[in-house]
């Protein structure tokens, strides 16, 4: 939005803001009416998703046409029946009065506090989470140097690890492939939201460990580099 995709915003955006958009998303700024631009995307007309689903054997029903088109790739997975389930299995949840939830038989929120490790972009950090109105801790594990050199792959291979928790939406690259730190290798899946996981050095990918759809944990290692 504030690149100008989408329109003009209320007000003028930050011009920091608009210049860490342009740098995270590779988009220059424009002020070209978005309706222009969306008719020279192929991917945004009736026709193409018609084709598309045709191509699939899927029938091209209107609602069909409108999942497609606004979930891409992921919309025609779901149709063919391809899309994993992402279902969480909890405790079942004990409601007294419709006011206060908890849960498990201890009633008790076991699962509520604890310390944790959250991703901000691409950097780590420590969390403590308690209840009540305890203070939260939060400790960065790391600092990314952005002006140190590249690096190489150490011997015996660099593991690419899953940045989060989530599912593998595309592997973008295959065993053989000559990489750089920081190219994108394979994007995830979680919370409904695209993450890149990127080489964290140069070299040539030794062996791919995920496949899409696979359910990885955060730090599992999706491929290596030698």
């Amino acid at each position: 939005m504030v690149l100008g995709y989408f329109g003009k915003t209320p007000v003028p955006a930050d011009p920091e803001i608009i210049k860490l958009a342009s740098e995270k998303l590779k988009l220059e700024p424009t002020t070209e009416n978005p309706l222009d631009i969306a008719d020279r995307d192929e991917k945004k007309t009736m026709s193409y998703w018609e084709n598309r689903l045709k191509e699939e054997n899927i029938e091209t029903t209107e609602e069909n046409i409108f999942i497609a088109a606004a979930c891409d790739e992921k919309g025609i997975a779901f149709l063919k029946g391809e899309s994993p389930l992402n279902v969480r299995k909890t405790d079942d949840k004990i409601c007294e009065n419709d006011k206060e939830c908890v849960i498990g038989e201890n009633k008790s929120m076991s699962n509520a506090s604890g310390n944790y490790t959250v991703v901000v972009d691409g950097q780590k950090f420590n969390v403590t989470v308690a209840e009540g109105n305890a203070d939260i801790q939060v400790t960065p594990v790391a600092q990314n140097d952005s002006t140190a050199p590249a690096a190489s792959a150490p011997v015996g291979g660099a593991e690419v690890p899953a940045t989060v928790s989530g599912n593998i939406w595309k592997v973008l690259v295959k065993v053989g492939d000559k990489v750089e730190k920081g190219q994108v290798v394979a994007i995830l899946e979680a919370m409904k939201m695209e993450i890149d996981v990127e080489a964290p050095c140069d070299g040539t990918i030794s062996a791919i460990l995920a496949n899409p759809s696979d359910a990885v944990e955060e730090g599992q290692a999706i491929a290596t580099i030698s």
